[in-house]
């Protein structure tokens, strides 16, 4: 779906990027107007360093500019955007934003028969996602996909590196491990695992793997069944300090953090896994404080690469997610996260022809190579190719990329339906907050959180 950057950068930024002529050529169709030159796009200001040289590398090649409006949450600011009718040209989405922008964005479907864009070096898994009755909505640039993280620096034997054939119980075992304080201050605490507590991220995660499903064929919110019960307590389990009675025997009960004493955190078994809701001072796997990160995303691997440049203590590698028992008994691991992160064009832009240069520059070969050697997972599978050619020792983190492609296999994208985000984070994300702070039962978030959103679903979008 974590800098070598800057070199491969410098090897890059020579390359000729033809684009221009050839969207002046008239390869796709009569645009809306093309009476502005420049294009612009909502950029992640994280990313500044990442990008602004491709923007000045577009510029060099073509007569055309870039226009980069730096926000820290991309989406909103784009949402506010054009909600004041101030429409960027390249309209930043992906799978999760088809239902949102479908209204308003141009087909993209003359890119599949340009020879020279060559749209069949596609991973197909990336491209379907972004379709819809025919038309080719968005392009992407790199997608998200679920993995087991962990951290060379924490795990100290190589025996505990994670394999293809772990078991969940696997992995819960070695987290326990290297879950320790090594002093029994605040500030020598290490746990087992990081976990991204919404939905995109791992609760989704482990209720998919447990043979659950978020959301049924009816577009209704389906938690409280037994396979999406059971991962909800293995999330429980993995998260906010719970130990393996808290979840399976019910006893979840409010928790003030009184009597808590950082010094019972002792490794091995018995050990909780992660922090509970109340210890702050925890940056997630970044901070180097925890062995695995479950689940993850692709898109913070170049944050990690300069997180360890800085501070020497996140020599991080992937794996597959380990497999999950489900309520049948049944182990799987299909059902970790895949999106993706693509672009489209606004239907009424004034930069028609600016703007079809840029998806071609930003997502054709050599600009998905420039973005990949900064760590982002290639949508091409030319550009996955050369990746892989690389021999592993020799790969920045994380080496495994094997596993990282490998994992489109198995992981799904989330449910393509207009009113899935907003229900998720306004009903269902928080019961999942009750169940942190340990007023609610697994039982009980799985059977209030199904309720609750349903009700919203029926009162508002049926």
């Amino acid at each position: 779906m974590k800098k070598f950057v800057s070199c491969v950068l410098g090897c890059l930024l020579g390359a000729a990027f033809l684009f221009g002529a050839a969207a002046c050529g008239g390869k796709g169709p009569a645009g809306p107007t093309s009476e502005s030159d420049t294009v612009r796009i909502v950029v992640n200001s994280t990313f500044q360093d990442i990008y602004a040289p491709m923007f000045e590398e577009f510029e060099q090649q073509t007569k055309y500019s870039v226009e980069p409006v730096w926000a820290s949450d991309v989406t909103s600011r784009q949402d506010t955007m054009i909600g004041s009718r101030d429409y960027p040209d390249i309209i930043v989405g992906g799978d999760m934003h088809m239902a949102k922008y479908e209204r308003i964005l141009l087909d993209l479907s003359f890119l599949k028969t340009d020879e020279e864009f060559d749209f069949g070096d596609f991973y197909t898994e990336l491209i379907s996602p972004l379709e819809q009755d025919g038309k080719l909505l968005f392009v992407p640039r790199f997608f998200n996909t679920g993995l087991l993280y962990y951290n060379k620096d924490v795990i100290t034997d190589p025996a505990d590196y994670p394999t293809e054939e772990w078991k969940y119980e696997d992995f819960y075992a070695i987290a326990q491990k290297y879950s320790k304080n090594l002093t029994g201050q605040e500030d020598s605490r290490y746990y087992g695992v990081a976990l991204d507590n919404f939905y995109w991220g791992e609760w989704a995660t482990l209720v998919r793997q447990a043979g659950g499903e978020l959301m049924n064929e009816g577009g209704y919110i389906a938690l409280d069944t037994d396979e999406a019960k059971r991962g909800i307590e293995l999330f429980a389990k993995n998260s906010f300090g719970f130990t393996g009675a808290d979840v399976y025997e019910g006893t979840l009960q409010p928790y003030t953090g009184e009597g808590r004493a950082y010094e019972t955190v002792n490794a091995g078994a018995g050990a909780r896994i992660s922090p509970d809701g109340l210890e702050m001072g925890f940056e997630g796997f970044g901070s180097g404080r925890y062995a695995f990160q479950y689940g993850g995303h692709t898109q913070n691997i170049p944050i990690y690469r300069n997180m360890d440049a800085k501070n020497g203590n996140l020599d991080f590698d992937v794996a597959l997610l380990p497999l999950v028992k489900g309520a049948d008994g049944a182990y799987s691991r299909s059902g970790g996260e895949l999106s993706i992160d693509a672009l489209g064009i606004y239907e009424k832009t004034k930069a028609y022809d600016a703007a079809v240069a840029f998806i071609k520059f930003m997502t054709g070969k050599e600009g998905i190579r420039m973005q990949a050697a900064a760590g982002y997972m290639p949508p091409r599978k030319s550009i996955a190719q050369e990746l892989l050619a690389v021999p592993k020792a020799e790969r920045p983190a994380p080496q495994n990329l094997e596993a990282v492609f490998d994992s489109l296999e198995y992981n799904e994208i989330l449910p393509n339906i207009s009113y899935f985000v907003d229900v998720m984070q306004n009903v269902v994300q928080e019961k999942f907050g009750e169940l942190m702070n340990r007023v609610a039962t697994v039982e009980q978030v799985a059977q209030e959180a199904t309720e609750e959103a349903n009700q919203q679903i029926n009162l508002m979008y049926k």
